[in-house]
């Protein structure tokens, strides 16, 4: 349980991995550029590595960033994982494990599959 310790958590479902950049930092830099920063200045104020703000800034200067981040880099709990692996492992009808899990059914359908190829080993 270390593991969750670095990590963000959002929901009770979903957490942003703490590799990713919150809103707030991705919304800052927005800022920034909008006053004419450069990355490397954008990059040394806000802490983050330069080669991230470099393709940050060519994405706002095409019209591409946003503070808003996309719902794939979101991820699971363990515990939300845990409990659509037990139902599986049950028996339970996929559609049955989405409705009780409230995850859609295409994520249970890619748990599962991930969790098997990992098991297979």
């Amino acid at each position: 349980m270390a593991e969750k310790a670095s990590l963000l958590m959002l929901t009770a479902e979903r957490f942003l991995p703490s590799h990713i950049k919150t809103p707030e930092v991705r919304g800052r830099a927005l800022e920034l550029f909008e006053n004419g920063w450069g990355y490397k200045r954008v990059a040394s104020t806000l802490g983050l590595k330069a080669s991230t703000v470099r393709d940050w800034g060519r994405q706002w200067r095409r019209g591409q960033f946003s503070a808003k981040l996309s719902s794939n880099q979101y991820r699971y709990t363990d515990a939300a994982v845990s409990r659509v692996m037990e139902w599986y492992e049950a028996g339970v009808d996929i559609n049955a494990i989405a409705r009780g899990s409230g995850l859609p059914v295409e994520v249970c359908m890619r748990l599962i599959q991930m969790w098997e190829r990992r098991n297979r080993r």
